[in-house]
């Protein structure tokens, strides 16, 4: 019975679905704007605000991203921890001999600078 008063710690950030039309009307209201308004600002219709409010359409990430941008908000990935996770640096260096990407699974000469290649 005590463990009912005492409150469960929060889990922290979880995987799966996301409130977006929450999100959306936040970010609206933080900026004080009318769906029209944030339409306008985000080059998308004012249906698609209201859509994506209401929870009857999930916007692409590009949509998604204009959206909260109106409200100065961007999208970022962390962890369980709520450390914020950078992306990996899209280099010009991990070309093989005839200009192509090397695959990302794979370790590429930049990763190991002392790996020496075998030029053959």
């Amino acid at each position: 019975m005590a463990s009912a008063l005492v409150p469960s710690p929060s889990p922290g950030p979880t995987v799966g679905r996301f409130p977006i039309a929450g999100l959306v009307r936040r970010a609206r209201r933080i900026k004080g704007l009318g769906q029209r308004q944030m339409a306008r600002f985000a080059r998308v219709s004012p249906s698609t605000v209201g859509k994506v409010e209401a929870g009857s359409m999930t916007p692409s990430l590009a949509v998604l991203e204009r959206l909260l941008a109106t409200a100065g908000l961007y999208l970022t990935v962390v962890d369980q921890e709520g450390r914020v996770i950078q992306p990996m640096a899209d280099r010009e260096d991990v070309h093989d001999g005839a200009g192509r990407r090397y695959p990302s699974h794979r370790a590429t000469p930049a990763d190991r600078p002392g790996l020496l290649l075998n030029t053959r």
